[in-house]
């Protein structure tokens, strides 16, 4: 070994030598196998990472520099922007879409190693939203085409198409799966929440047309217990509707507060608060214990542009929040104080577009117009800790904030 380098955060160890590659390894987890990095031809006798960790250089005897992205594991192979991503039920299979006609799967139960599986090639040239059916049978998705495009993916190495949905009249913008799977929500642009009866896949049958909303319709979501369904949208306000009868739904409130675009919407998972997500630049938390009588509980800010997509960690405790500056915001929910900031995630080059959480709530995955799908570690307080006990208690006090301002934490190191 020639060389050494930790990422800022260190977590990452990167080491360069005589065999003309670069290995990077785990810190927290030396057992796991490290990523191996090949490219010159000579020995690698330098290294070094960015200040945000999202690229590593290597220098080596071979006459070159090389440049790496290295924030972490990155899936590519996207021809446009990455718009959509979704896990599967299980959280062994992660679903991506975006432009380029592309639906992609990806193998990531090692989400250090993600492993592509077969890319369902349609029609579309742009899709906006996907979803999986809570028994992770069924994937569905909404495109510019004015359709909702849905697949057998029981096996996910094998899928299938099942029959396209084409009752909208413009862009479908979003979809949401009902919890028992059987009921399937979509909204676009043609100002319409639509509701498709799915006990039977193969036979799809509309349920009812929402006409409500004065605009288009970017996002939709069900309630924990299905009992409910929020739609926001272009008119700058979330809808609430009951669903005692889905061919009846019966409004119950309109949500008011932002000042443009709502962008996406979130019920936690206890189903007591809504999150919403405007072009305003800030997300919205709403106690809607009381359905009929909201009330604004939190509004975070802090993106440099809209909020494109709110996801709630499966226990609740974690939001994370996404936007046009390319970062995604992990906030912590419990404790005292309200909402608090625990970690800004940067490395994505252009807007980041959604965010997912998988099951167990150990990875989040973010999707960007840089045409890639980034994976990430939320627990940022095992991030931190790590941190500083690799610098010590020199540690800057500045950097330790601008990273990681949520843990009220400060030099000296924690022991």
């Amino acid at each position: 070994m020639i060389a050494v380098a930790f990422s800022p955060d260190g977590r990452r160890v990167a080491t360069g030598g005589w065999d003309h590659t670069v290995r990077i390894s785990d810190v927290d987890d030396p057992a796991r196998s490290a990523t191996v990095l090949t490219g010159h031809s000579g020995t690698v006798a330098a290294l070094a990472f960015s200040p945000d960790g999202s690229t590593m250089a290597s220098a080596s005897w071979d006459h070159t520099v090389n440049l790496w992205d290295s924030a972490g594991p990155v899936m590519a192979g996207h021809g446009g922007a990455v718009r959509a991503v979704a896990f599967r039920p299980g959280g062994r299979i992660l679903a991506t879409a975006g432009d380029g006609r592309e639906i992609r799967l990806w193998n990531v139960a090692d989400p250090y190693r993600p492993v592509p599986l077969p890319v369902l090639d349609s029609p579309a040239g742009t899709y906006y939203a996907l979803a999986f059916s809570p028994d992770g049978g069924m994937l569905a998705v909404a495109g510019e085409d004015e359709t909702i495009r849905l697949w057998d993916v029981s096996d996910p190495k094998a899928p299938r198409p099942l029959p396209t949905l084409r009752d909208h009249a413009a862009r479908v913008r979003t979809v949401a799966f009902s919890p028992d799977g059987r009921i399937l929500a979509g909204g676009g642009f043609d100002n319409t929440v639509r509701l498709w009866d799915l006990a039977d896949p193969r036979r799809p049958e509309p349920i009812t047309t929402i006409t409500t909303h004065p605009g288009a319709v970017y996002s939709v979501a069900f309630s924990p217990d299905g009992g409910m369904l929020a739609a926001g949208g272009f008119d700058r306000t979330v809808r609430l509707w009951r669903l005692a009868d889905p061919r009846r739904p019966e409004p119950v409130s309109t949500l008011s507060g932002h000042t443009n675009e709502v962008y996406t919407v979130a019920f936690s998972p206890d189903g007591r608060t809504l999150a919403s997500g405007s072009f305003d630049q800030s997300v919205r938390l709403w106690d809607i214990t009381t359905p009929a009588k909201p009330r604004t509980t939190a509004r975070l800010g802090g993106h440099r542009g809209g909020a494109t997509s709110v996801a709630f960690s499966p226990d609740g405790g974690l939001l994370a929040t996404t936007g046009d500056d390319g970062t995604t915001r992990l906030w912590r929910l419990t404790g005292a104080g309200g909402p608090l900031l625990r970690a800004r995630l940067t490395g994505h080059t252009h807007a980041v577009r959604a965010a997912a959480f998988s099951p167990d709530g150990r990875t989040v995955a973010t999707a960007s117009a840089d045409h890639t799908v980034r994976l990430w570690d939320p627990d940022a307080a095992r991030v931190a800790t790590r941190v500083c006990a690799l610098t010590g208690p020199g540690l800057v006090r500045e950097a330790w904030h601008d990273h990681f301002p949520g843990l009220g934490c400060r030099p000296p190191c924690p022991s």
